[in-house]
């Protein structure tokens, strides 16, 4: 299968090529940089197209002789008149193009976000009420994504993940672009007390588990789908300080604060990706295994910086 994706070197992105290539599909990835990430250099089912979202007629172009579009990719700016015009335009351009030309499928990337204010329960058919422009411009691109599905009977998957975790896919890929993980462990290695407010957490998903609702879209030739991709269990960030001072044996003091948030957490059902693509996501282990990566990267790091430190004073 042929597959053209944005964003290919982001967090997410990267693991989505390197999956897909792992497949044996082939990849055509539109990028700014297309050097950006060593351990994509040089593969022979791996193409690149050089471009930003701005360049509309570059990057609908690259979705010729295609069979899947998967567009990950983020226009970012700090206003709403710029989310829509950096974001929203580029992706409704490239919902329709790919409609009318003849694509099997287009699959795009949104966020729980875009669901918005927090309810007891909240499901792919919960009413969007955003909370700021990053998820207004998701909810916004699913409604024009879901209407060209419609108009051109072109089949489409819309993801929306969760907080996503996980280490780099390849050499010189990225992480998460959150770094709470990071500093979190960093504190921890270096003795820093650390305070989070009570019962606050997410349902967590680790990339690689992610990455299986993309494989499983690839297979759903159904005309439109939306999937809430979370992990099944609601943890809370005080739960994980906790287990990763006890991983690393850190003598760090772990506070909470009582902002009288409930334990009855406002969650995200899960039950379509189980039900319909048979996928359930347990995040705890996963965690443990993130926590000592990010361990053994800052040790790795730091070594080096004695090493470079050692060979200026010789």
């Amino acid at each position: 299968m042929n597959v053209f994706v944005t964003g290919g070197t982001g967090f997410i992105g990267s693991h989505v090529v390197a999956e897909l290539l792992r497949q044996g599909h082939e990849v055509t990835c539109y990028a700014r940089n297309p050097h950006k990430i060593i351990g994509f250099s040089g593969l022979a089912k791996l193409h690149w197209i050089e471009g930003t979202l701005d360049d509309l007629e570059t990057m609908c172009m690259g979705l010729k002789n295609q069979d899947v579009c998967i567009h990950l990719a983020l226009g970012w700016d700090s206003t709403a008149q710029g989310m829509l015009q950096r974001d929203t335009k580029p992706a409704v351009a490239l919902a329709e193009t790919a409609a009318r030309i003849g694509l099997k499928r287009f699959i795009y990337v949104s966020s729980t976000a875009a669901i918005g204010e927090y309810r007891a329960s909240m499901d792919e058919d919960s009413v969007c009420r955003p909370l700021d422009n990053y998820g207004a411009t998701k909810a916004a691109t699913e409604a024009f994504v879901c209407a060209i599905s419609k108009t051109y009977s072109l089949p489409c998957t819309i993801i929306r993940p969760g907080y996503v975790f996980g280490e780099p896919a390849v050499e010189g890929a990225p992480m998460e672009p959150d770094d709470r993980f990071r500093a979190m462990v960093k504190a921890l290695k270096t003795g820093e007390d650390l305070e989070y407010i009570r019962n606050d957490g997410t349902q967590f998903i680790w990339v690689g588990d992610l990455i299986k609702v993309f494989l499983a879209s690839l297979r759903d030739y159904a005309l439109t789908n939306v999937y809430l991709a979370v992990g099944s269990e609601y943890i809370t960030w005080e739960e994980i300080c906790l287990k990763a001072r006890e991983l690393l044996g850190s003598r760090s003091v772990v506070r909470t604060r009582d902002l009288g948030w409930s334990e009855a957490a406002c969650t995200y059902d899960y039950s379509r990706i189980a039900g319909e693509l048979g996928l359930v996501f347990w995040s705890r282990k996963r965690i443990c295994d993130h926590i000592m990566y990010i361990s053994n990267e800052l040790e790795i790091n730091m070594n080096k910086r004695i090493e470079v430190y050692g060979s200026s004073k010789r």
